[in-house]
């Protein structure tokens, strides 16, 4: 039978086991940090291929804005063409009613004339 004195030895003897267990536990801790690290580290250049990717799109999502705000200035550009336009055909539209009027003023006169001309020859 053990004395107690060999069951406290053999006792240390298992907690200084145990410390060391926890050592090296602490020891793959760091290890598996490190390599999470590293993991990262080889990430990062996926990162960096793919980011002028993404930078690339961005500057052809803004070639595409700028497009966009190009088409819609020509689109006022055209609105305000249409309205001049319709002030033209409205002009115009004026333009011969003026006309009509001019020779319907042309007819009262040859009319004028011709009453002239008979008043005459009574």
């Amino acid at each position: 039978q053990l004395s107690e004195l060999q069951v406290l030895v053999v006792q240390l003897f298992l907690l200084q086991v145990l410390i060391v267990q926890l050592f090296l536990l602490q020891v793959l801790i760091v290890q598996l940090f490190e390599l999470r690290v590293s993991a990262a580290q080889l990430f990062l250049p996926r990162v960096l291929i793919v980011q002028p990717l993404l930078l690339q799109v961005l500057v052809a999502q803004l070639s595409e804005l700028r497009v966009s705000a190009f088409q819609l200035f020509l689109l006022r550009v055209l609105i305000v063409q249409l309205s001049e336009l319709q002030v033209f055909v409205a002009q115009l539209f004026l333009l011969r009613v003026s006309a009509a009027q001019l020779f319907l003023f042309r007819v009262v006169l040859v009319q004028l004339f011709l009453l002239r001309v008979s008043l005459v020859q009574l």
